[in-house]
């Protein structure tokens, strides 16, 4: 059963990719939560027992954030959740926060850097929910952030458990189309890069000052990733759109410098497909 779990999230996450690098417009989150009036929704939020909401009402300006708060039954339990989702005031970048009403008040269930991008579910728009977080750079950074959760069933109800994170950087080039299923691949010459756009840059800004041409990462033979797209440069060599799943560390990263000592992340860029063999 956990085998049988572990392949349709594996699965999900990578139906998932298209949509996360898909540009979109901002979520409507009318489909999934609540129609509650104003007042019934204020008279909820007040019972939230978070420095968030404390702080709204210390300083008068819940009114202007509380598009941000959404009642939804995200775990399937038959209660709502209260979801507040976007900037926090005075923090940098953005934050999700899931508060659970027991005893009377709502308590957090869920707290992670982040908003949410995609809400997703293996039954269409019925609970429980899957959630796809983008965390933007902030103060003179590059890297961006993408981070799938799962509703996964513990024995007595639904939490939400991380399962894959994309990262890249904020200039990368994205694909207009994607394959119908990922191609696992693993890299057979090295150093291999990964790079920002489908073309071979050494020298330019691309990515940030301080980094020299669109180099996101160099790898060793035996590194593997999935294609999930292509497209064909000026010189007919082919790039796939790639996310690189890091079994091997990277020989050079610019994506590490916040994760130091933890490559549990999918790399994600261009890579010639030349020197990528496809693993059946």
């Amino acid at each position: 059963m956990r085998s049988t779990l572990f392949f349709i999230l594996i699965f999900f996450s990578s139906s998932l990719f298209a949509q996360v690098f898909i540009p979109r417009e901002e979520l409507n989150w009318q489909p999934f939560e609540k129609n509650y009036s104003t007042e019934y929704k204020m008279s909820e939020i007040v019972k939230i027992d978070h420095w968030l909401v404390q702080n709204f009402l210390e300083y008068g300006n819940l009114g202007q954030y509380f598009t941000n708060f959404h009642f939804v039954d995200y775990n399937f339990n038959g209660f709502d959740e209260i979801i507040y989702s976007g900037r926090v005031p005075g923090a940098e970048g953005l934050y999700t926060f899931i508060f659970e009403f027991i005893n009377g008040k709502y308590i957090t269930a869920f707290e992670a850097k982040g908003e949410i991008i995609i809400i997703n579910s293996l039954s269409g728009k019925q609970p429980p929910f899957s959630f796809v977080l983008i965390d933007l750079p902030c103060c003179g950074d590059y890297v961006q952030v993408y981070e799938i959760y799962h509703s996964v069933f513990t024995g007595e109800k639904f939490k939400l458990a991380a399962s894959t994170k994309y990262i890249t950087i904020d200039s990368v080039e994205f694909p207009s189309s994607f394959f119908d299923n990922p191609v696992l691949f693993e890299v057979v010459n090295e150093p291999y890069h990964l790079r920002s756009k489908p073309e071979i840059d050494n020298e330019s800004e691309d990515i940030h000052p301080s980094v020299k041409g669109n180099i996101i990462g160099s790898y060793t033979k035996g590194s593997r990733g999935y294609a999930f797209a292509e497209k064909k440069d000026n010189t007919g060599r082919i790039w796939w759109f790639v996310a690189m799943v890091n079994n091997k560390e990277p020989l050079l990263s610019v994506l590490n410098r916040q994760f130091e000592n933890n490559n549990k992340f999918n790399s994600v860029g261009w890579m010639s497909s030349r020197f990528l063999d496809i693993l059946e």
